[in-house]
């Protein structure tokens, strides 16, 4: 089981108040973005990334690779923002948030280039 399915079945497993006493379920939604954005990647890249519970139900992924940084932000109704960042020129590329799963899709693709996945 890779790093990114391991972590998602944990997080599935949270009840609401999981946060002393807040802390919605995570959506299945959310979930299931987060599944889809890593279905055809290299998990291996992904080894590091660290995936986190939103207290509304989101989920808030983040990575780093050499010197460069990336945040996904998936919300409960599963709309999704992208954030990367370079730490050499504090360069960064920003989206706003969709639930359009071509433009989704299209931005992940773009994360990956810049992060050098590919």
């Amino acid at each position: 089981m890779d790093h990114i399915t391991q972590r998602l079945n944990e997080l599935r497993s949270l009840e609401e108040g999981w946060l002393d006493g807040e802390g919605e379920v995570i959506s299945n939604l959310a979930i299931a973005r987060t599944e889809a954005l890593f279905r055809n990647t290299d998990n291996k890249k992904f080894q590091m990334t660290r995936i986190y519970p939103v207290v509304d139900g989101g989920l808030s992924i983040e990575g780093d690779y050499e010197n460069k940084t990336f945040s996904i932000d998936i919300d409960e109704n599963g709309f999704v923002e992208f954030f990367m960042m370079t730490f050499k020129d504090n360069s960064y590329i920003s989206f706003d948030k969709t639930d359009n799963i071509d433009i989704i899709s299209e931005r992940m693709q773009i994360l990956l280039n810049y992060m050098g996945y590919v």
